[in-house]
């Protein structure tokens, strides 16, 4: 996974990007290899950390953002996030690719069952006039 680092408003100590691709590559388990990740950190006042992770994996964006007194804790909580946003659209997905498949072997016992209980008992012919435009 490919991690960015963006600062704004000051710098982030060394230790705290090393920290954050860490924590970031842990999420290299849910992804293929060309998911790519954004970190922004952002001081505010009273000594706050503002933490932004986005991930863009595959066309679908999952992003998080924090912000405590400690930028360690803050990317913490952005992960977790994603995380969460990851279980939930995993779900999602599983849930619907299950009810397609349900319903795709339903249709095909209907179509199954309809092939083998198709039986002619009676066929009529009518003979029909042409109507005229009063009729």
């Amino acid at each position: 996974m490919n991690v960015k680092f963006v600062d704004r408003k000051g710098e982030q100590p060394r230790g705290v990007h090393f920290y954050a691709e860490k924590k970031v590559s842990k999420l290299d388990r849910f992804f293929r290899s060309d998911a790519e990740a954004t970190v922004t950190f952002t001081n505010q006042k009273k000594g706050m950390v503002k933490a932004e992770v986005a991930v863009n994996a595959g066309g679908t964006l999952y992003r998080g953002e924090s912000t405590t007194s400690d930028a360690n804790a803050s990317v913490d909580a952005a992960i977790t996030a994603i995380e969460r946003q990851i279980r939930k659209y995993k779900t999602r997905l599983a849930k619907r690719l299950h009810n397609e498949e349900l319903t795709s072997l339903l249709a095909q016992e209907e179509d199954e069952e309809e092939q083998d209980d198709i039986t002619i008992i009676r066929s009529k012919k009518f003979t029909l006039k042409p109507m005229s435009a009063e009729e």
